[in-house]
């Protein structure tokens, strides 16, 4: 779901895909450069997306009826893995990273008029980016944040908080 969530970002902001691998080792997508925003919000997608699809489960698991036991459970397992596995990998954050550096660059070789406005635009617009990013991808390192995320959105869903 982590990489089906990539490819709906690069569907949805015209981003081309040139190559989607899903092994059991490693599964990526491949796609060309956009700018910051649009990177981001492709590196981002499986974090805002599987938060949605995974409130969305459980949400239907709670309309469940007792009878009908399996679907509950079913629907809060898929929850759980949607949510657990939409963290983005720190390549995510390296492709973010990357495009803003890239667009750095490119303000830089303009005039000293455009360097001080892409200084100030990296600082108001880029740096928040990335920091999101960051912060976001530190769940990618701990399993055990992962497991309180996905238990706080779970408690959060069913009022038990």
């Amino acid at each position: 779901m982590h990489e089906i969530f990539h490819i709906i970002g690069c569907i949805i902001l015209n981003v081309r895909i040139s190559k989607i691998s899903f092994g059991l080792q490693e599964s990526y997508v491949k796609h060309e450069q956009a700018g910051p925003v649009r990177m981001s919000l492709i590196a981002l997608a499986p974090f805002y997306l599987g938060a949605a699809v995974g409130v969305l489960l459980f949400m239907l698991a709670n309309k469940t009826y007792y009878s009908e036991l399996l679907w509950f459970i079913l629907l809060n397992y898929l929850g759980i893995c949607i949510l657990y596995n939409s963290i983005p990998s720190a390549q995510d954050t390296k492709n973010i990273n990357n495009s803003i550096k890239l667009e750095i660059k490119k303000e830089w070789k303009k005039t000293f008029g455009n360097k001080l406005f892409g200084i100030i635009k990296t600082i108001i617009f880029y740096l928040p980016i990335f920091l999101v990013a960051l912060f976001v991808s530190v769940f990618d390192k701990f399993d055990i944040l992962r497991a309180f995320y996905v238990l706080f959105i779970f408690m959060l869903v069913y009022g038990l908080i």
